[in-house]
């Protein structure tokens, strides 16, 4: 693990703007990430679409639920 703050060597410190936070990850992480963004990327287009159909308000209960 690098020790933050640190300076971006090589073509990357090119592509990243200065002052950007840049965090460490491992790639289970973002794969979680992107898995649970995905999902409620889903959600919400479902929501928008069919506002009361029963999928949809099932869907919310359950995570009413888990929250």
């Amino acid at each position: 693990m690098p020790i933050a703050p640190f300076r971006l060597q090589g073509k990357g410190a090119k592509l990243i703007p200065s002052g950007t936070w840049v965090l460490p990850y491992t790639d289970s992480l973002f794969m979680l990430y992107s898995t649970g963004s995905a999902t409620l990327t889903r959600m919400i287009k479902q929501i928008d679409h069919y506002p009361t159909d029963s999928v949809t308000i099932s869907t919310l209960i359950r995570l009413s639920q888990i929250l």
